[in-house]
């Protein structure tokens, strides 16, 4: 099906957006599709492999940032759920033991219950479970502000060559991200290539 004219995509009223759940992967699809009308109501390309590969990694690096967002939520939860009562617990247990020999039986109930709480905050981990998701919920949302900045600011200009360079470095930061690897620590060995004037461009049309 022909995507609609600039005219046309700027003219239509909008309308709600209704995105798949983020843990499918239906939700990049349907967000790439967004993107190239996006694409059409901007004047930018819409048409070839390179812009769908540019508009599908956003979309994917927004669905990553957005699971990631929900893990670091629930762990921070589990977190306060387990941590929190384990702690005043194990200070009521200490108080009730002081406060009566009776007390002790009870005081020994709160502190084994005080321990299993403690010993499921140590086995979920659920503090540097936290801290992981969101350092990769970060490197998410970097990848996708740099692929959205190529898209909406750099696409018509790109050359050949420096297009595919982009790509690439694209691809391999979202590779990095997907390992668990840190994206900024792999060697930049990239050298600064003089202008080629026999590169042409991506979208010659956006520069006859």
């Amino acid at each position: 099906m022909p995507l609609p004219s600039a005219e046309m995509v700027r003219a239509a009223p909008p309308r709600p957006v209704h995105l798949p759940w983020r843990w499918s992967r239906g939700y990049t699809a349907t967000r790439a599709g967004q993107l190239l009308l996006e694409n059409q109501a901007l004047d930018l390309p819409v048409r070839g492999g390179f812009v769908q590969s540019l508009v599908e990694l956003e979309a994917e690096a927004e669905r990553q940032s957005l699971i990631y967002a929900g893990r670091s939520q629930l762990y921070a939860g589990l977190y306060y759920i387990f941590g929190l009562p384990a702690a005043i617990l194990a200070a009521i247990a200490g108080a009730t033991a002081l406060a009566s020999t009776a007390g002790r039986i009870w005081a020994g109930i709160i502190a084994l219950t005080s321990s299993a709480l403690s010993a499921a905050v140590v086995f979920l981990d659920s503090g540097k479970q936290r801290d992981r998701a969101m350092q990769t919920k970060t490197r998410w949302d970097d990848l996708y502000t740099e692929v959205r900045i190529a898209r909406r600011n750099k696409l018509p200009d790109y050359r050949v060559q420096e297009g595919l360079a982009a790509l690439n470095s694209f691809y391999t930061r979202s590779s990095d991200i997907r390992a668990g690897r840190d994206p900024e620590a792999r060697q930049n060995t990239k050298a600064a290539t003089a202008m080629d004037e026999k590169d042409q461009y991506l979208f010659p049309e956006y520069h006859s």
